[in-house]
């Protein structure tokens, strides 16, 4: 039988280890900060910009998820922003201008202000969460915010390129927790999420939703499903389920029949 002394000396051990790498973690943040600073001002140079902009998008998706594991999910979340703004450059260099730049250093400031709260033991970020949602703002201007839920990349863009041409921005993230995780701290106007997502489901997630009472409780959700005839608990309701295979047909006159409520 295993002595309790024991094991909680090895839980106590496991512990101290556990907060030292993370000290060593936040100590090396700034480093992989400038990093990324130094390769998006490179890409104003017009120089291999494919390349760079190819390295640039993997090191932030790779910092997001890296700090995720260390509990520092505020830069998660700040890494999702600027991962979103330079997926609005992909397609051509020449939209890498000064006003973008400004966004992103923006960004590698709230990183900062970040790693240096989290040096004095600060565990909340409500000032960086405001600022955020006010660069958000300003992004979205006149358009509605949505956040897509979808784990295939294909899907993702055949349902993104439906409704270009709609005053939606959209967010895109693969899973149902690192979708809790976004519509916990950011508010969105429409949710469309699968049915069939990673860790937690599109029901889970607008359940949680539901049962929490944050900024996104009451957001309008669209579920898209491969199954038929899916029974809806009461605790994610209200919720529109949309069938994959039909979705081409209804899910633009759902998105447009929300808009036309907005109004």
């Amino acid at each position: 039988m295993p002595n309790p002394i024991d094991s909680s000396a090895a839980m106590l051990r496991a512990q101290q280890m556990l907060q030292q790498m993370r000290v060593n973690y936040i100590a090396e943040l700034p480093e992989r900060i400038d990093e990324l600073e130094q390769l998006t001002l490179a890409l104003k140079q017009g120089d291999s910009f494919e390349a760079q902009f190819e390295e640039l998008y993997r090191k932030t998706h790779s910092l997001k998820g890296t700090a995720g594991t260390y509990g520092m999910q505020m830069i998660s979340t700040v890494c999702h922003e600027l991962e979103e703004a330079l997926e609005r450059i992909a397609d051509a260099p020449g939209k890498a201008d000064d006003q973008f730049l400004d966004r992103c250093i923006a960004y590698f400031d709230l990183m900062r202000q970040v790693v240096e709260g989290a040096r004095r033991g600060q565990a909340a970020f409500p000032e960086i969460e405001s600022a955020l949602g006010a660069m958000r703002s300003d992004i979205i201007g006149n358009n509605i915010s949505a956040l897509l839920v979808e784990p295939s990349r294909v899907n993702a863009a055949l349902y993104t390129g439906m409704l270009k041409g709609l005053p939606v921005k959209i967010s895109i993230v693969d899973s149902g927790c690192s979708a809790l995780e976004m519509l916990l701290r950011n508010h969105f106007d429409l949710l469309i999420t699968g049915y069939e997502t990673s860790a937690l489901n599109g029901l889970a997630l607008i359940a949680a939703l539901r049962l929490n009472n944050g900024i996104n409780k009451d957001i309008r959700a669209i579920l898209l499903t491969s199954k038929k005839n899916l029974v809806i608990p009461s605790v994610a309701q209200p919720v529109t389920v949309l069938e994959r295979i039909n979705v081409s047909a209804t899910l633009v006159s759902e998105v447009q029949d929300f808009l036309q409520k907005k109004q």
